[in-house]
């Protein structure tokens, strides 16, 4: 809010209480009496427009009122029987419960911090419950045992430390759902009243002003500056208005009731007042004025123009109250984009982090993968190096046989060898005469092919395993054993494998 428009406001309530009657700050009784069934044990809690709500916290028991406001004299404010009545199972002793303005209640336990805040459907009647559903819910951390929490109106919470003095105003965002903290971020103002501490009791009513009572009877009324920031007091300067009125007593609680009405009620008796707090213009020095004019006439003239000038003061005030609002909003929206801006750019600097980490690690197992692939080929190089170095230094031997004496059974052979590295020689063709042998070598050869058949017919083929040598050994047919194969029963090959000499 631009200083300006600050001052306006902080004239108009000035103006309009600077002095009030010495029997207390408010107007009446407008009505008064006393309830039967709401007194001790029994906590009041105005829901706007025309309903209050009764409850008690020992049982849980509720009872929601429908108030007249146009109620007079001995009239009983809260006609009839209950609009709605029932017990809450999960609302009870160590609660309390506020009013939140827009049809939101929020219930929550000092001791524990713990917190829900209720949807609340006015239209609900009978003995069904009123509180719908759940917006937000949680703990806080911050906000326990010893603090008393106000609704000052618009979106703005009062956090109050009875015992210190020290108090946080907080912004309520709607908006929140499920888990999230409907007070997010910092406090709007924070500081430490030195004379509004333990034995106090506090009210906001009327949008911008602060009943400040102690059960000794003393009051004072404050200016509530929604403009304040940081450091600075909600309640700046000296009171609008204080003195001393014997209502303000032990037992006694204030509540507003919207528009100009304060409702005084006594939990240990019962009885209650409805009190007006209407501009008394015309009480403000009424003295100086009636000794300034002295015809009737004149001092008309001069009410009715105090009484113009307070209505158009009380609109600028309302207008600057709505204002003030809209930019207490409109502040905490851009700190709120702020916030979530700097949290969004801290998430993609972890992001990009998160990344670069795993493109460092993805190119570390890379490394380590390629590493271990050129230590295994060169292993497999160094292997297959040792192997074939020490298959040329053997030689593969394989003799053949041909026992018959008969010249028509020669043996015809085709047969090629198996290198060390797995390759093969070319196939070569020969052909063993009765009664021969062949003898066959190969340096680096680990096994041996053939195919043979003889000039009687018949055919076989063999893959045979070689026996390795030194090269400079020398082998005969007499260093291998024999292995036969017949063809038909007449024909027969003895195959030799040639081994070692010792």
């Amino acid at each position: 809010m631009k200083p300006i428009l600050r001052s306006a406001v902080l004239l108009a309530v000035v103006f309009s209480l600077s002095l009030v009657a010495a029997d207390g700050p408010f107007n009446g009784p407008v009505c008064s009496g006393v309830w039967k069934s709401i007194k001790s044990g029994h906590e009041l809690v105005y829901l706007e427009g025309n309903r209050l709500l009764d409850w008690e916290p020992s049982s849980g028991h509720y009872r929601i009122w429908r108030y007249d406001r146009e109620r007079s004299g001995k009239a009983d404010p809260l006609p009839g029987g209950p609009v709605v009545e029932g017990t809450w199972k999960s609302i009870a002793d160590g609660h309390q419960l506020v009013y939140m303005g827009g049809d939101r209640i929020l219930d929550w336990e000092p001791e524990t911090g713990s917190y829900r805040i209720f949807a609340y459907d006015r239209s609900i009647a009978g003995n069904r419950d009123p509180l719908t559903g759940i917006d937000v819910e949680g703990k806080w951390g911050s906000i326990n045992a010893g603090h008393t929490l106000i609704y000052m109106g618009g979106d703005a919470v009062l956090d109050w430390v009875e015992e210190t003095g020290h108090y946080r105003i907080w912004f309520y965002d709607r908006e929140k759902k499920g888990a999230d903290d409907p007070f997010p971020g910092k406090p709007i103002a924070e500081g430490t009243w030195k004379s509004i501490k333990a034995g106090h009791h506090l009210m906001q009513f009327d949008g911008d002003r602060v009943l400040d009572w102690e059960d000794s009877g003393r009051y004072r009324i404050w200016a509530y500056d929604m403009t304040q920031r940081g450091a600075e007091d909600p309640f700046p300067g000296k009171p609008l208005a204080e003195g001393e009125w014997p209502h303000a007593a032990p037992g006694v609680s204030f509540h507003y009731m919207d528009g100009d009405r304060i409702l005084e009620w006594n939990s240990q008796t019962g009885a209650y007042q409805v009190w007006s707090f209407e501009q008394r213009l015309d009480e403000i020095n009424a003295a100086d004025n009636n000794a300034a004019i002295e015809d009737a006439a004149a001092v008309t003239a001069a009410r009715a123009k105090a009484a113009e000038n307070a209505r158009e003061l009380e609109k600028a005030r309302r207008e600057a109250i709505a204002q003030a609002q809209e930019d207490l909003k409109d502040e905490l929206e851009l700190e709120r984009a702020q916030d979530e801006l700097a949290a969004i750019k801290a998430k993609q600097q972890q992001e990009d982090a998160a990344v670069t980490r795993a493109r460092e690690e993805a190119q570390r197992k890379y490394e380590i993968e390629r590493a271990k692939r050129e230590v295994a080929k060169a292993r497999q190089e160094q292997f297959l190096a040792q192997q074939r170095a020490i298959a040329l230094t053997r030689q593969g031997v394989v003799a053949f046989h041909n026992p018959l004496a008969t010249s028509s059974q020669y043996i015809s052979i085709v047969c090629r060898w198996k290198l060390w590295d797995g390759s093969y020689t070319r196939w070569a063709q020969g052909k063993i005469p009765d009664g021969k042998g062949w003898f066959y070598t190969c340096p680096g050869a680990v096994s041996f092919q053939v195919k043979f058949s003889s000039s009687a017919g018949g055919e076989k083929n063999y893959a045979l395993e070689a026996n390795q040598i030194p090269s400079d050994a020398k082998a005969t047919f007499e260093d291998g054993r024999s292995y036969t194969f017949f063809f038909k029963e007449r024909n027969w090959l003895d195959l030799f494998k040639g081994k070692p000499k010792k």
